[in-house]
């Protein structure tokens, strides 16, 4: 599903690239880069689909690092100018950085790891591929958390490396696995939703604050029309009716 929207974005890309919006970034941002990220990852998918694992891993480490270049260039040096440059260019690399990551730690045990046989001994994995598993979840979440925290809130890399994580949770018999990937994908979760909870908070108290100053300046001005009814009763009034009484007492 999420290469479908890769490919799709990319797509949009490939066509965007020849508006005068994009140019500058498609030009300096992305260069050449963009015909050997396509050349690998043919590349790529023809080793894997003929189980040339060890030459499949080569190849998406290659990949890895060519997309990766093209993605912190474009955050650091081209970010988005608008909503096209948003959908088109950076949103197309951010989906593919976090799913190359994924692919990547894949690689590395579809390439050192041992197959699964139809054997009852070899059905479960074993302790070391279990550890190494649980490292490889945990470097997938915290790539997920820097997303959030050191690219502006990229939640969309973030939510590829989410969904990975569920995929695997799913997908896994094992129930240390299982439940490792449902542990790793939930504290990513949180950390996709923690900006909008952030913000959420942010203008609740905002809010909360502007009642409290209305509430104040509410209080503060019954306390002047208070205090100056009673300076009115006690200057104006009392000597209202002293001068009604005396007015009276000499007629």
């Amino acid at each position: 599903m999420i290469w479908a929207v890769i490919i799709f974005l990319l797509g949009g890309l490939v066509i965007y690239q020849f508006f005068d919006s994009a140019s500058e970034t498609v030009v300096d941002g992305i260069h050449c880069h963009f015909i050997s990220i396509s050349l690998f990852s043919g590349l790529w998918v023809y080793l894997w689909q003929t189980d040339h694992l060890i030459l499949a891993l080569i190849t998406i480490l290659i990949l890895s690092s060519q997309i990766s270049y093209v993605y912190y260039r474009l955050h650091n040096k081209f970010p988005a100018q608008g909503f096209n440059d948003t959908l088109w260019i950076h949103a197309p690399f951010s989906l593919y950085h976090a799913f190359i990551q994924f692919l990547v730690i894949l690689s590395l045990f579809a390439a050192f790891t041992p197959e699964k046989t139809d054997d009852e001994d070899d059905k479960q994995p074993k302790l070391y591929v279990k550890v190494l598993v649980f490292f490889g979840l945990l470097v997938l979440q915290a790539i997920a958390s820097s997303y959030i925290e050191k690219f502006k809130g990229d939640v969309a890399g973030a939510l590829v490396i989410a969904g990975s994580l569920y995929g695997v949770f799913v997908a896994q018999d094992d129930p240390f696995i299982h439940w490792s990937a449902l542990f790793f994908a939930v504290c990513t979760s949180i950390h996709i939703i923690k900006p909008f909870v952030k913000k959420i908070l942010l203008w609740f108290i905002g809010r909360t604050c502007s009642v409290i100053r209305l509430r104040n300046w509410f209080i503060i001005y019954y306390k002047k029309i208070f205090i100056l009814y009673i300076l009115l009763k006690k200057f104006v009034f009392n000597q209202w009716i002293i001068n009604y009484h005396n007015y009276y007492s000499l007629i």
